[in-house]
């Protein structure tokens, strides 16, 4: 929703961003939140007895890990008899849901942000203006890509395996390391395309 948001932004909208619209951005993350937290209140049962609760202390004992220590929640798509739960299944077209919204905002305004600055000089810009911006443009599609590259795409494909009855529980721990990174990773885009912070920093 933060990197939508960012689109819209470029986009020159910029009556949204006053003080009319400020409850809007408020409620943004509010409804984002909200909506989370009920389709894990509804889909994902966590209770001491719940197939899901059994399932993931069971692989807490296989790592050696006290289940106790941790808070966790998570759904299991087949039930012991490979019947499907579609109760789980049910709560992960929710999430998918959820993050393709936001997803289809990017898109819609980075194609439109796209075509307004390739025509800041038709429209009497200088070239210095729409260097800056197509620098400003760059930055924010690179900032896009590193998290759906980093975050979006290794969480998706490891919650979507299980659907096909595929174990791929090596990918924990890789994904572990690329989460950690991703803080440190992501403002380098800024650093790098915008001429003023690039040019002090590295010197190119």
């Amino acid at each position: 929703m933060i990197s939508s948001k960012k689109y819209i932004y470029r986009k020159g909208k910029l009556k949204y961003f006053d003080i009319n619209y400020l409850a809007l951005w408020f409620m943004i993350p509010i409804v984002g939140g909200f909506s989370w937290y009920i389709t894990i209140e509804i889909f994902f049962e966590s209770g001491s007895g719940s197939m899901e609760t059994a399932y993931l202390r069971n692989m807490f004992n296989k790592s050696n890990l006290n289940f106790a220590d941790f808070a966790s929640i998570g759904g299991v798509y087949y039930q012991t008899d490979n019947s499907v739960n579609w109760r789980s299944i049910s709560g992960y077209s929710c999430f998918v849901s959820i993050m393709v919204i936001a997803f289809i905002i990017i898109v819609v305004a980075g194609w439109k942000s796209w075509k307004i600055v390739s025509k800041l000089l038709e429209h009497g810009e200088s070239d210095f203006s729409r260097k800056l911006q197509m620098q400003l443009y760059k930055a924010l599609v690179a900032q896009t890509i590193i998290p759906v590259t980093l975050l979006f795409i290794p969480f998706g494909v490891l919650f979507t395996i299980p659907l096909f009855n595929v174990d791929w529980q090596f990918l924990n721990h890789i994904i572990v390391w690329i989460f950690a990174f991703y803080p440190v990773i992501d403002p380098l885009p800024i650093i790098y395309f915008v001429d003023y912070y690039r040019i002090p920093v590295i010197g190119l």
